[in-house]
């Protein structure tokens, strides 16, 4: 029983062909917040308006009284949403658009695996590492986001393959231009991944002389500025920093952040958690590895060990071999370290779904070249199990609830604002509200988010931010989501918005309650000091 390299390269390309069917059949994009706001913004660049978001305070942790609207998009890099806008030009919607980005992301992601590894170790080792990313769930779940975690995963692992090229090659110019590239690109879909540019220079220093490096890096830093400097000077332009923006400092201690990203390093990596949890899983192979170690040092004799040993030093060591391993261990170090320092998102599964897969294809790949090496029958059998998970995992995708398409319908919110307010005059305020500008094109949002995420809102820069801007709109409406608990509600969002909520705002006279929704939410209106300058528009 034996299966030819040849034979398992024919199978993955019909696990690549039966995904894209997948894709276009059945899968559908899932949307969230950033996503809805990246779509927003390519609608913006196909309609010629440039790089900007509808809703000011997005992401953000305050912003100035001189901003308007639509304001341009600084804290989140601009290459993901110019990419939907570069799809979206062949005629398809841009939420369409996004469903391909997504997808393209995975399966550029298994085809640069194949190639990468192809260059570090040859033909089978490649196809077995491709076939082991693509079971590896939290990839293909990633891909029903419009976000950037696959595409920036895709890109980061095509700019380790064009670095292992130039450790190949006798002249640094044609490949070392190309990493420095996918460097700046990966830059350009999220700003951790800056970390490549040194990240770079140390691994291309350390295959070859001080005396050669030097022309290397000149290629490197070239490539990487060609797509990273009008970035940064952009932002520095706008914002006066060079990242688009500040955040706030962390609530979350360095060991809590540790042992939230162990969580998602070893979340859910298989598509039916509720039959076989991840926990699971990791406690069974921790008990299966110590138990390897006792056989291995009582029962293998002293020529196979030496064996063994040498194949585990060739397998992880040479020929670059453990450049993935320690992009993937740097990157997760310094997220950890930046979670620690300043406020973002809680690290999940998508913030480290480039260190969780390179470790997934590392063990994995360990376990299959062990199984090959002790016993080629049970090689032959994990890899037909292994044909079984990666088809489990595509049909799981399939099962998945898909979104309520007719969510504007079923929303209160949306439905008073489309009945209610005119297009383009009118001004929403409300907690994350960029989902009503990508439901509702035409309109502008002031967003705001629990803090650390961005600052309280205040009453009285509310007003004045209204008032500034009282020529471009002739109504302003804030909208409170429901709570039971005015002390949650204080510490989220502060006491203003707690107060209003209560209905207790005769300490503010411009603002009115317009009505209550069947969802519970609280439209108020929102009017100068000076007088009902809107009402009399």
């Amino acid at each position: 029983m034996e299966l030819k390299p040849e034979y398992l390269f024919r199978t993955l390309l019909i696990i690549l062909v039966l995904y894209v069917i997948l894709v276009v059949t059945f899968l559908q994009i899932h949307e969230r917040k950033d996503g809805m706001n990246y779509i927003t913004v390519a609608r913006n660049i196909s309609a010629g308006k440039g790089i900007v978001q509808n809703s000011l305070g997005y992401n953000v942790t305050n912003y100035d009284i001189d901003d308007s609207i639509p304001t341009p998009l600084t804290v989140q890099p601009p290459l993901y949403p110019i990419a939907i806008a570069g799809i979206a030009t062949l005629g398809i919607s841009h939420v369409d658009a996004a469903a391909i980005l997504s997808s393209l992301g995975v399966m550029l992601t298994i085809i640069g695996i194949y190639c990468l590894y192809r260059l570090l170790y040859d033909f089978q080792v490649a196809v077995i590492a491709a076939l082991i990313a693509f079971a590896h769930y939290p990839l293909l779940y990633a891909g029903l986001f419009p976000l950037t975690d696959t595409l920036g995963v895709a890109v980061t692992v095509w700019w380790l393959w064009a670095l292992v090229h130039t450790s190949k090659q006798l002249t640094f110019s044609r490949w070392s231009f190309l990493a420095g590239i996918l460097a700046g690109i990966s830059f350009g879909i999220r700003y951790i991944f800056g970390l490549w540019l040194p990240i770079g220079l140390i691994l291309l220093s350390s295959v070859f002389k001080l005396r050669r490096i030097y022309r290397g890096y000149l290629y490197y830093l070239v490539g990487w500025g060609i797509i990273a400097f009008p970035i940064v000077l952009r932002n520095r332009f706008i914002t006066g920093t060079f990242m688009g923006g500040s955040r706030n400092p962390s609530n979350i201690t360095a060991y809590d952040n540790l042992k939230i990203t162990f969580e998602a390093l070893l979340g859910q990596y298989n598509a039916f958690e509720s039959f076989f949890s991840s926990k699971s899983f990791v406690a069974i192979s921790i008990i299966g590895l110590f138990l390897s170690v006792i056989f291995f040092k009582r029962y293998i004799p002293q020529s196979r060990k030496t064996q063994i040993l040498i194949f585990v030093r060739n397998f992880f060591l040479d020929n670059c071999r453990w450049w993935p391993l320690f992009s993937a261990s740097i990157y997760i170090v310094v997220l950890v370290v930046y979670r620690s320092v300043y406020h973002f998102d809680t690290i999940n599964f998508r913030l480290v779904l480039f260190t969780s897969l390179i470790l997934f294809v590392t063990v994995c790949l360990s376990i299959f070249r062990i199984l090959s090496f002790v016993n080629k029958k049970y090689y032959v059998m994990f890899m037909y199990f292994w044909f079984a998970i990666i088809l489990l995992q595509l049909l799981n995708l399939v099962l998945l609830p898909r979104d309520d398409r007719s969510y504007v319908e079923n929303t209160p919110l949306l439905q008073w604002i489309q009945n209610h307010t005119t297009p383009e005059r009118t001004l929403i305020i409300g907690e994350d509200s960029v989902f009503i500008p990508f439901y509702l094109p035409k309109y502008h949002t002031l967003s705001f988010s629990p803090y650390p995420y961005t600052d309280y809102l205040d009453h009285t820069f509310l007003t004045d931010w209204v008032c500034e801007h009282q020529d471009k709109y002739s109504s302003a409406y804030l909208y409170t989501t429901k709570f039971d608990s005015k002390t949650q509600l204080e510490n989220l969002y502060g006491s203003f918005i707690a107060n209003i909520y209560q209905e207790n705002i005769q300490d503010y006279p411009n603002i009115s309650l317009v009505t209550v929704l069947s969802d519970g939410r609280k439209i108020f209106r929102v009017d100068c000091l000076e007088g009902n300058i809107f009402e009399a528009r």
